[in-house]
């Protein structure tokens, strides 16, 4: 776990706002908390209590969800292309899905006055802001940033699944990854039409190309189980 740590926190730097980047893996800098802070001492058991790491964790990535169903509304309105409304309407999907965590756990809601590109947590003001302007160029340089945000998405949910030992956030969060890498893999599907390369830039090369050939891997196995 430590060389998951240094590992996401050296490939973070790079990224297209350094400051936004770190705020969403800057829990790892506290390590992995100790048993006693987990809930019911590390167990896996349904419970009603979640620890501070986790409650902020739901605040972040409730937000998170909010930038990329924002940031897609406002590709789909400049560019006109189908997968940012698809993916504007996920993204309300896993934020609903976070919500009902938030209501359940009794947290403040950072949402509650739900303003297109409008955000409490500053970092993701200043994200969002960028990514807007570094979309507003061309469409390929939109779907860039679309993918570098479903990146930095899989990191972010990664890192918070690790200090998290709650079925119910551990639930959300698997399913947003997927759902994140998914994206991640239409993105880059839309680039290559394109001819556009992409470089990841948050994480590590190998974790990405498996996401990116997972379809491919499946597909293949398919096949060959077909002609058995």
């Amino acid at each position: 776990m430590k060389k998951r740590n240094v590992l996401l926190i050296s490939l973070l730097v790079p990224a297209v706002i350094l400051s936004a980047t770190f705020y969403g893996c800057a829990v790892l800098e506290k390590g992995i908390p100790p048993e006693s802070e987990k809930p019911n001492g590390g167990s896996n058991q349904t419970n009603n209590f979640l620890n501070q790491t986790e409650k902020e964790g739901l605040i972040y990535i409730v937000e998170e969800e909010k930038l990329v169903r924002d940031l897609n509304g406002f590709f789909y309105d400049k560019w006109n292309l189908e997968i940012f409304v698809n993916t504007k309407k996920a993204a309300q999907i896993n934020m609903n899905n976070v919500l009902s965590l938030i209501s359940k756990y009794e947290i403040e809601n950072p949402v509650k006055n739900d303003k297109v590109g409008n955000f409490m947590n500053p970092h993701l003001q200043d994200l969002y802001r960028k990514l807007v302007q570094d979309g507003s160029d061309s469409v390929e340089d939109a779907l860039k940033a679309d993918a570098f945000m479903e990146e930095l998405d899989v990191a972010d949910l990664e890192m918070y699944l690790h200090f998290t030992t709650n079925p119910d956030v551990e639930k959300v969060y698997t399913n947003l990854a997927d759902n994140a890498k998914n994206h991640l893999r239409s993105f880059i599907a839309e680039l290559n039409k394109r001819n556009i390369s992409y470089v990841p830039q948050v994480l590590p090369k190998d974790e990405f190309d498996t996401i990116i050939n997972e379809n491919d891997t499946v597909n293949k196995f398919i096949e060959k189980n077909n002609k058995n």
